[in-house]
């Protein structure tokens, strides 16, 4: 038998329905294999909002795009997690968990749900589980912000696929959720550290900053900061200037009709060339078919 196309849910499930009216909100679906539900949505020139997500099921909730602000996923709706700058976070919550997504202004969200039982993705995956009890807010995982991405694509219609793969990519995704972790490290630098260092990196964008630059500004020594940024945000200094970089081009795609070789010299790119590469590796996508799919 020929492979057939996912077909869309009938239903939403993964989040609250308040605000939906107040911006430009676009939803899709895929329904996977057991009756899991995975829900992509895409929110442009949202002014912010709170939303209580429904996690009258498991939930994992990944933010693949955010440009021009940032969105946060927090256990109150009074006390955010303080993890601000952290791109492509995900949040896993058991069933029954309160939790909040907030947002104060953004100019392009894109964020993937899946709402899924543990007995199914125990089947799934071919491992026992027990119904877990502790939610995981605000991590970062490339493999599994990989695979909810891909499925997006499908969804989309950007990358249209068989049911099959999109099983397949569902079954990599949980088995990345469902491995052991190592345990979390302690540590990391305070949420004024970050944000001073991070605000300098957003000042000097486009220059090559050296490594002394910023641990200076804390007064630590680089091999320190190093490790200490790493904790805070899931990954070194370079790599996060270089997504600041993609977001901040992504930004100026959506706001303004100037060139892609413009654009990449404003944000510190060498050249194109360069932009594009990096671009695709973050986004999946070439800096132009990523402006035709976002900018009406």
């Amino acid at each position: 038998m020929g492979s057939t196309m996912p077909q869309p849910m009938p239903e939403a499930s993964g989040w609250s329905a308040r605000g939906q009216a107040e911006d430009s909100r676009e939803t899709s679906q895929l329904g996977l294999t057991g009756g899991i539900v995975a829900q992509f949505d895409r929110r442009r020139d949202a002014e912010g909002w709170q939303e209580q997500l429904d996690t009258s099921r498991n939930l994992l909730t990944v933010a693949l795009d955010e440009v021009g602000g940032a969105t946060e996923v927090s256990l109150s709706p009074c006390r955010p997690t303080a993890q601000r700058v952290r791109p492509n976070h995900m949040s896993f919550l058991p069933a029954g968990t309160c939790a909040w997504e907030s947002c104060s202004r953004i100019s392009l969200y894109r964020r993937a749900v899946l709402a899924f039982d543990t007995e199914t993705v125990s089947q799934i995956i071919g491992q026992p589980l027990s119904e877990p009890t502790e939610a995981n807010v605000m991590f970062r995982d490339p493999r599994i912000w990989h695979c909810a991405d891909l499925l997006a694509r499908m969804s989309d219609g950007t990358d249209p696929g068989s049911q099959l793969y999109c099983d397949s990519l569902a079954t990599a995704l949980f088995v990345a959720l469902f491995s052991p972790r190592e345990p979390s490290t302690s540590g990391g630098l305070l949420p004024w550290q970050l944000r001073r260092v991070t605000d300098f990196i957003m000042d000097h964008l486009a220059e090559d900053i050296p490594l002394a630059d910023l641990s200076a500004l804390l007064g630590q020594s680089q091999s320190h900061f190093g490790r200490e940024f790493r904790i805070a945000t899931g990954m070194p200094p370079h790599k996060w200037q270089m997504n600041a970089r993609v977001r901040r081009a992504q930004e100026l795609m959506l706001d303004r009709h100037g060139s892609l070789a413009d654009i990449a010299m404003e944000v510190g790119f060498a050249d194109q060339s360069h932009f594009t590469r990096v671009f695709r590796a973050h986004t999946g996508l070439p800096p132009g078919q990523w402006k035709r799919a976002h900018v009406n």
